[in-house]
């Protein structure tokens, strides 16, 4: 009988979708939109209440952060004061690396962003594609293009509210600590956003999941703690510490007067040496993890824990609470952008 019900609860939530859905369809075109609803809905059709896959054998492996996510949740309500949502209420199982394939991309002789357009969200620095098909042919695009690019799989997956979006298992691999920044990331997403400020919007959401999950880790799992505060390997820190280098180097020819043609040989020149330098640190380093490009700079700085946009003032200024942390961001997110940008 419950399952029965629940089944028709599915159906009666995946009718709403769909006539939503078609809506769009009606207004759009392209099969990138196509690409993007076939895909939400076979994750709408295919997702599961909390409450059940927990007690689903073949999802035993994951129970334990399934129900992990239940709490965090619950205090990124409570004590983070994130927007309660239907979103994060249930499981959709996949064996795939990631939900979405994302590209991104830069203009080749500037740290600018290449954007696409959508509907409910204006601009964005990126696009997912359930598709590799769709993925693949607007990469070739964007190459022919003569723009930098860079990919990667998106292991999460939110509108932003619009639907109730779910955990999923790419969420799950990361462990605790993992699952909580991504949960608390898209939760921010759902708290505050802004159109067309997708590098603001995402380093928000990452400044905010790691403070907050650093706070629920102490809480809930202290032997954890450790993990969070590791002095982190010195191999890794040297090539952080290269990339943030390299952009500063390419920064500043791109800022010059010399020709564009000069500009790209002295961008291959810096690329090339860093790529290296990488090799030696790493010397079992793929080539993709050696590969630079402007697209990867900006993607490395849209997600870093150093905010181009003095969150972390803004956190201290707001004496670590997280009341005065959203009524000040209210109230001077203007400015923070502006100051951002300029950073940039």
């Amino acid at each position: 009988m419950v399952n029965l019900l629940i089944k028709k609860s599915n159906l009666l939530a995946n009718v709403r979708n769909a006539l939503i859905l078609v809506a769009v369809i009606l207004s759009l075109s392209g099969c990138y939109y196509f690409d993007a609803i076939k895909g939400h809905i076979e994750m709408t059709n295919n997702k599961e209440p909390l409450a059940i896959a927990v007690k689903q054998p073949e999802y035993q492996k994951y129970a334990d952060l399934l129900q992990e996510v239940i709490s965090i949740k619950e205090f990124a309500i409570q004590e983070v004061l994130l927007k309660d949502s239907k979103s994060y209420n249930k499981y959709y199982h996949t064996e795939k690396k990631g939900i979405t394939h994302v590209l991104t991309a830069s203009y080749p002789t500037e740290f600018k962003a290449y954007e696409w357009r959508y509907f409910w969200v204006g601009k964005l620095p990126f696009r997912g594609f359930f598709t590799e098909q769709l993925f693949d042919e607007e990469k070739d695009e964007l190459l022919k293009q003569g723009l930098d690019v860079w990919d990667f799989h998106s292991t999460a997956y939110s509108t932003l509210g619009f639907f109730d979006d779910p955990i999923t298992t790419p969420m799950l691999k990361s462990g605790i600590i993992g699952v909580s920044e991504a949960v608390i990331h898209e939760m921010v997403h759902e708290t505050f956003y802004v159109n067309n400020e997708g590098d603001f919007n995402e380093n928000l959401a990452s400044f905010v999941a790691q403070k907050a999950t650093n706070q629920y880790i102490k809480l809930h799992h202290p032997s954890l703690l450790a993990q969070l505060t590791a002095k982190p390997d010195p191999r890794r820190k040297k090539v952080n510490d290269l990339f943030v280098n390299v952009k500063d180097e390419l920064q500043a020819i791109y800022q010059s007067p010399i020709t564009k043609e000069d500009k790209l040989a002295k961008k291959s020149e810096i690329i090339d040496k860093a790529a290296q330098e990488i090799a030696r640190i790493y010397p079992k380093s793929s080539v993709r993890y050696r590969t630079i490009n402007n697209a990867r700079l900006l993607q490395i700085r849209r997600y870093a824990s150093v905010s181009d946009y003095n969150l972390t003032d803004l956190w201290k200024n707001s004496d670590q609470s997280w009341a005065l942390f959203w009524e000040n961001l209210n109230q001077n997110s203007d400015a923070i952008i502006a100051q951002g940008k300029n950073a940039n």
